[in-house]
């Protein structure tokens, strides 16, 4: 049961709230006054959506207030009870956003708050989809006809989706494609097997393998004599190795004597010549001796170089006093009475005293000066002898010391002689004890071995060569020939098992298109008998006693006369029709959901004279419990609603754009 719905901004409603009791809710008032806006919220609180929604007649915005006042989002509350359990659903709806937030409580305990997954749970709660909801349950507007509206010929087709007999249709026709798929595999495995047996590959893969074995042991033959052949050639070339290498190291000691000797005889030759100019150089002055009068030299040299150094100090000074004498006597010749220097007075004597007296010394430097530029000279000479004696001396000197390391050499020499000649005796030796194990014919007998073995093994190794590849070829030819093998045995036992998967597929068919039928069947059973209970309650006159839902290659309403069956969509009357129509719903709704029993009526009155309102009026208020415990009426008919309990007056100035207002109830 609902037991109340809060909207906040839904449509033209600004701040409503509603409380329902079982039996019959009505909400009553003019076109436009926001009656069906409270139906089409308990439908989008429920199941997140509307007709003109799926049919994209409308957007979710247009459910948002937007007269008077524009709301950037709507609110709905539904509260219902279901299985002894209260529940809560809440849906909130943003502007150009959708459906923002959701929720569903069981008992205060939060479910879900996935918009879909608040539907899911709504569904499982109801054990009804929307579909089912707006065809057994809800009766919009001008749609309590929605079955007789179907085009002829669709109408089993919409029935069975909501009997969901569709799902066994759809399993059916898989079935059916799965069966001739089956089937046209088993042709081609059949065809397939046929073709293999017809080239006896069974036969064939047997002669193969006993080729491969035949080559096998050919393969094994020839790897022990490749084996043997191998040994053979390594023994026979480790000798080979052992031996040339003895010839090798004879050939080198046999060029190491010959160097030797040759370096032997190259070092007499030098150290003879060598002796012979040794012998040739004369007596000479001992180096003690000759080391002593080369200092003498040199210091008698150094003594001779600082006399010439002196003498020309002497000079250099002299040269200066005389230039300072001259100039004075110069500077005297020139004063007249006073001296330009103190200012004293200068007579002629003493100017004449004093000239004479400087050009005395001026004089007596002069006399020096021979006497200095004579030791000068002497100095010169002495140096040059000496320097001459010395260079005699070094000369003699060097001479002395290349005789020396001369000698040197020659007892080098002589000792590197001494030393060929131990070398040249040990290589000897060693050269006689290397030939003493070695021969030249033996090692050419071991080479023509070790060729006919090298031969031998490669003859070997290409004729195994040969049979590998055979084997090869064979071993991949027999593979081929046991998948083919394989692969037959298993399309046989694919081809068996596609048989009587085939087999169980028709079984299974025949059994679906059965249950189909039975399914239909039983639907029509309970809808004619649901339906004929509520047609004697629903129609107050008796010119049509019955009706029924027929089966005539598709689903048709019909009323009986009393002689005969008539469609209902054919001559009836749209008061007759609208009255068929409703114990229509009412009938499927029993049938659908027997657990959930709901009716919700929008302008049913649509088509009816004044004696079916009346009646209609009638049975909402004595006998409708028999049909639904809660049953949601919307009209503006005031007299259907007359004696009603539970009355929702709702009033809306339309000309002003002013919200919905509950004037009563």
């Amino acid at each position: 049961m609902i037991k109340g719905v809060k909207l906040k901004n839904w449509k033209s409603h600004l701040d409503s709230e509603f409380t329902f009791q079982p039996g019959v809710n009505a909400l009553l008032g003019i076109v436009g006054s926001g009656k069906t806006s409270v139906l089409q919220a308990i439908s989008f609180g429920l199941f997140g959506t509307l007709n003109a929604l799926k049919a994209r007649k409308m957007s979710l915005d247009d459910l948002i207030m937007s007269r008077p006042q524009s709301k950037d989002s709507a609110e709905i509350q539904i509260s219902f009870s279901a299985d002894g359990k209260d529940y809560s659903v809440r849906r909130v709806i943003k502007r150009g956003k959708g459906t923002t937030d959701a929720e569903i409580r069981e008992n205060g305990k939060l479910l879900d708050v996935n918009p879909r997954g608040v539907s899911a749970e709504v569904e499982r709660i109801l054990q009804m989809d929307y579909e089912m909801f707006s065809r057994a349950v809800y009766s919009e507007q001008n749609d309590i006809d929605y079955f007789l509206r179907i085009p002829k010929g669709k109408r089993r087709e919409h029935i069975d989706r909501m009997l969901r007999v569709d799902r066994f249709e759809q399993v059916r026709e898989s079935a059916v494609g799965l069966r001739n798929i089956v089937e046209a595999r088993n042709a081609e495995r059949a065809g397939f097997v046929r073709e293999m047996e017809k080239e006896n590959i069974e036969e064939r893969a047997e002669s193969l393998g006993k080729e491969l074995s035949m080559i096998e042991g050919r393969i094994k033959e020839e790897t022990t004599k490749a084996a043997e052949a191998a040994a053979r050639r390594n023994e026979l070339e480790k000798q080979v190795r052992m031996l040339e290498e003895k010839e090798r190291v004879i050939s080198e000691k046999r060029l190491q004597l010959e160097r030797l000797k040759s370096g032997l005889k190259e070092l007499e030759n030098v150290l003879e010549k060598r002796e012979t100019v040794s012998e040739d150089g004369g007596t000479e002055m001992p180096v003690e001796k000759l080391e002593s009068r080369i200092k003498e030299k040199e210091n008698a040299l150094k003594d001779a170089g600082k006399k010439e150094e002196d003498c020309i100090n002497t000079v250099s000074e002299l040269n200066a006093r005389l230039s300072v004498l001259r100039e004075s006597i110069a500077k005297l010749e020139l004063v007249e009475a006073r001296c330009p220097v103190c200012e004293s007075e200068v007579t002629d004597e003493r100017k004449t005293r004093i000239i004479r007296e400087r050009k005395n010394e001026e004089r007596k430097i002069m006399e020096n000066f021979t006497g200095l530029e004579a030791s000068v000279r002497e100095a010169r000479a002495e140096k040059k002898i000496l320097e001459k004696e010395l260079r005699e001396l070094e000369m003699a000197r060097r001479e002395l010391e290349r005789k020396q390391k001369e000698t040197e050499r020659i007892m080098e020499e002589k000792k590197r002689m001494e030393e060929y000649r131990s070398r040249i005796k040990t290589t000897e030796e060693e050269k006689r004890k290397l030939e003493a194990g070695f021969s030249a014919e033996h090692l050419t007998e071991l080479r023509s071995g070790l060729q006919d073995a090298a031969s031998r093994e490669s003859a070997s190794l290409e004729r195994l060569s040969g049979l590998e590849q055979r084997a090869k070829e064979k071993g991949a030819l027999l593979k081929d020939v046991l998948e083919r093998v394989k692969k037959m045995e298993e399309h046989k036992k694919v081809l068996d098992t596609g048989r009587k998967a085939a087999e169980s597929l028709g079984t299974f068919i025949n059994v679906l298109k059965a249950t189909q039928n039975q399914l239909r069947e039983e639907f029509v059973s309970t809808v004619n008998s649901i339906m004929q209970n509520v047609w004697e309650t629903l129609y107050p006159y008796g010119d049509f006693r019955g009706i029924r839902l027929a089966v005539d290659g598709d689903y048709v309403l019909q009323l009986n006369s009393g002689k005969d069956w008539i469609a209902v969509d054919g001559t009836a009357s749209g008061g007759e029709r609208s009255i068929a129509c409703l114990a229509l719903r009412i009938a499927f709704s029993h049938a659908f959901i027997p657990n959930l029993k709901w009716l919700i009526l929008d302008e049913p009155t649509h088509n009816l004279d004044a004696g079916s309102i009346q009646n209609l009026s009638s049975i909402l208020q004595e006998s409708i419990k028999a049909f639904a415990e809660q049953v949601f009426l919307i009209t503006h008919e005031e007299r259907i609603s007359e004696g009603l309990d539970n009355i929702y007056l709702l009033e809306r100035d339309k000309g002003k754009n002013e919200p919905t207002r509950i004037a009563g109830g």
